[in-house]
């Protein structure tokens, strides 16, 4: 099982970066950012394979999200927001699942507790962007990036609970298919995308 996925864990984002280039031809910034985020989960899933290596594993992802987090924030208009209020309950909802989460972590993170914040933070706010987009884009490019970047925290919650916390049953098959459902939520909404802006 270890090496199945050793061997097909890397292959998600090759496949994803492929698939986006082949349907998009990279023109856009805002699809240009989803491939580098791509890239860098690739980095990531291949650090986490190997031992020792959770730190750069981690940072790996923690650059992936802000790269989609800014992706995700050239489709967001300040104009809209103004008009539109529903991101603040959004904003709240992220801001009070994320202090849960770090609140049930602190005990056993140690020399970790500050990345781990900056990584919490970051992908709360790359959620909070992807939510930001709604009003700048169509119903199914939203969606599918929406609810990707929520199953992208769902599948880090698991992780770090698992490593952190208390073992998870059956946390491997879990964490897999959200992840790789988080990962193809957000390139197939990518392509998707109508967006009122050209970048």
């Amino acid at each position: 099982m270890d090496g199945l996925r050793t061997m097909t864990k890397p292959l998600i984002c090759i496949v994803l970066v492929l698939f986006l280039w082949n349907e998009t031809g990279l023109k856009r910034k805002f699809h240009r950012l989803i491939a580098a985020g791509l890239v860098f989960g690739l980095a990531g899933d291949v650090f986490l394979m190997m031992n020792n290596m959770f730190i750069f594993g981690l940072g790996s992802f923690l650059i992936g999200h802000i790269l989609y987090a800014w992706a995700f924030l050239t489709q967001t208009s300040s104009l809209s927001l103004t008009k539109h209020k529903g991101y603040i309950f959004i904003a709240c909802l992220l801001i009070s699942y994320s202090y849960y989460l770090y609140s049930v972590l602190k005990p056993s993170l140690g020399v970790l507790e500050i990345p781990v914040i900056a990584y919490i933070l970051v992908i709360a706010a790359m959620a909070l962007f992807a939510f930001t987009r709604k009003q700048q884009t169509n119903l199914a490019s939203f969606l599918f990036i929406f609810i990707g970047s929520l199953l992208f925290i769902a599948s880090d919650s698991i992780l770090a609970i698992n490593k952190f916390v208390a073992y998870v049953p059956d946390s491997g098959i879990m964490i897999m298919s959200s992840y790789m459902l988080a990962q193809y939520g957000i390139t197939t909404g990518a392509v998707m995308d109508r967006s009122n802006r050209s970048s």
